[in-house]
């Protein structure tokens, strides 16, 4: 068995909503090569990055 490269990123959560009438879907995510490893991303192109996950789930 080869080894396994450790996993630095995973899915967290996905929210779905709407901006100005449009469907929006945003994306929450761990990624521990990032300085700031929290981010959420949404389909409209807007993206935040947190130290930890407090507040992660709240502003998105």
């Amino acid at each position: 068995m080869k080894p396994q490269m450790p996993k630095t990123e995973f899915w967290t959560g996905t929210f779905h909503g709407s901006h100005d009438g449009l469907p929006a879907k945003i994306t929450a995510t761990r990624d521990d090569t990032r300085p700031e490893p929290y981010t959420w991303t949404c389909s409209c192109g807007e993206s935040r990055s947190f130290p930890t996950n407090d507040d992660v789930f709240d502003t998105a």
